[in-house]
C-alpha cells in the first residue's frame, strides 16, 4: 500500500493499494473519494455526497437515514430489519420533471394529488383492482373487474354493482345476479327501466319512454316479466297521464252482470268534511270503513288498524254505472207511463 502527502502545501492526501490504484484521495476543504479497483465510488461534496453505480445498480446495507437541514428530525429512513422505506411528516414523495404526483400524509390524513394530466390506476395483467380499509385492511370498498364490474361496499357489505345491462343497488352480494329485475333493492337497466323489488316479494316497475308506460306495477314474486302487471301509469300525451288497473277482458273469468245497483247506492253515507291537518279546506267524500261495507275492493286497510285506511274512488264507478242504468231504466219506464196516461 502507498500514502502519498503533498510535499509542500498539503493539498491532498492520496491512499493507494499499489501504484497505479487509486483508494482514497482527501482534499483539504474539499471533497474526498472512495474508490473500487481504481472507479470513483464515492464522493463528498458541498450538498452532501455522489455516490456511483454500474448497470447493476449500488448496494447499500443497512439502515439509512435521511434528516433535514437543521440535523433535527429524519425526513425519510431506510429500515432493513422491517424492511420499510419511511417518509415522515412532512416530506412528500414527488415523482415527475414538473413535481406532477405527490404522495404524503400531514400529519393526520393521507394524500394522493396530481398535478398535470390524468391520475390512473391499473392492472396491467387484468388481476382484481381493490381499495381496503379497516384494521389490517380486513374491509372492502372497492373493487374493480377487469371486462366486468365495479362493485361498492359499505360497511364491508356490497351495495352497488355495475352489470352489462345496468347496476343493481342495495343488494347484498349473495342476491346479485343478472339484472333481470329478480334482485331485493333498486335494479337499473339499460333500456331506461328501473325495478323496484323489497326483501317481501313485492315488486314495482318503472319505465321511462317518450309516450306510454312510464311506471308499472306487479304483484308478488316477479323476475320482471313472468308475473301479471295489476297496474301501470301511462303518459298519453305532451300534457297528460292516465293512471289504470289492469282490466283486459282477457284476464277475467266467472263474469256476471253487477246488479241491485241502486240498493248499494243508498248504503253509502257521503260527507261534507275536512281533515284534521287541513282545517279551512273542506272537501267531499266517505269514511272508508263505512265504503268498505258496501265496495270493499275500494277501500284498503281495516278500522282502527295500525295503518290509516285509504279509498280508491275509481273502484266505485261500476257500482255507480250500475244504480245509475237502474235509475235510468225506472226513469224511462215512468216517462212511458206518464206518455201513455196523457194521450188518453
Amino acid at each position: 500500500m502507498e500514502t502519498i502527502f503533498n510535499s509542500t502545501m498539503m493539498e491532498q492526501i492520496q491512499i493507494r493499494a499499489k501504484d497505479d490504484e487509486e483508494s482514497i484521495i482527501v482534499r483539504p476543504n474539499g471533497a474526498v473519494d472512495l474508490y473500487y479497483d481504481n472507479a470513483k465510488k464515492f464522493e463528498t461534496t458541498a450538498n452532501g455526497v455522489t455516490i456511483t453505480g454500474n448497470d447493476t445498480g449500488t448496494l447499500i446495507q443497512g439502515d439509512v437515514s435521511f434528516y433535514d437541514s437543521a440535523n433535527s428530525a429524519y425526513n425519510m429512513a431506510w429500515d432493513q430489519s422491517t424492511p420499510q422505506l419511511k417518509l415522515y411528516d412532512p416530506a412528500k414523495l414527488v415523482i415527475g420533471s414538473g413535481n406532477d404526483l405527490k404522495i404524503y400524509h400531514n400529519g393526520s390524513n393521507s394524500y394522493i394529488t396530481n398535478e398535470t394530466g390524468g391520475l390512473n390506476l391499473a392492472t396491467a395483467d387484468g388481476s382484481l383492482l381493490q381499495i381496503l380499509g379497516g384494521v389490517n385492511l380486513a374491509e372492502t370498498l372497492a373493487t374493480f373487474n377487469d371486462n366486468g364490474s365495479v362493485d361498492l361496499y359499505y360497511d364491508n357489505s356490497l351495495k352497488l354493482k355495475t352489470q352489462a345491462s345496468g347496476a343493481n343497488i342495495g343488494t347484498d352480494i349473495d342476491s346479485i345476479g343478472v339484472d333481470t329485475g329478480d334482485n331485493t333493492g333498486i335494479n337499473l337497466r339499460e333500456e331506461g327501466r328501473i325495478f323496484l323489488k323489497a326483501a317481501s316479494s313485492n315488486h314495482s316497475e318503472w319505465q321511462l319512454v317518450g309516450g306510454g308506460e312510464a311506471i308499472r306495477f306487479r304483484y308478488g314474486y316477479t323476475n320482471g316479466t313472468s308475473a301479471a302487471v295489476a297496474g301501470v301509469i301511462d303518459i298519453t300525451g305532451t300534457n297528460s297521464t292516465v293512471y289504470t288497473t289492469s282490466s283486459d277482458y282477457r284476464l277475467k273469468e266467472n263474469n256476471v252482470a253487477l246488479t241491485n245497483g241502486i240498493e248499494r247506492v243508498k248504503l253509502l253515507k257521503p260527507y261534507r268534511f275536512n281533515f284534521k291537518d287541513e282545517p279551512s279546506k273542506t272537501i267531499d267524500g266517505f269514511f272508508a270503513h263505512e265504503a268498505q261495507t258496501v265496495v270493499p275492493q275500494a277501500v284498503v286497510g281495516e278500522k282502527d288498524g295500525e295503518r290509516m285506511q285509504s279509498m280508491d274512488h275509481g273502484k266505485m264507478v261500476p257500482l255507480l254505472t250500475a244504480a245509475l242504468q237502474d235509475a235510468i231504466i225506472k226513469i224511462e219506464t215512468l216517462e212511458t207511463k206518464v206518455a201513455a196516461l196523457e194521450a188518453k
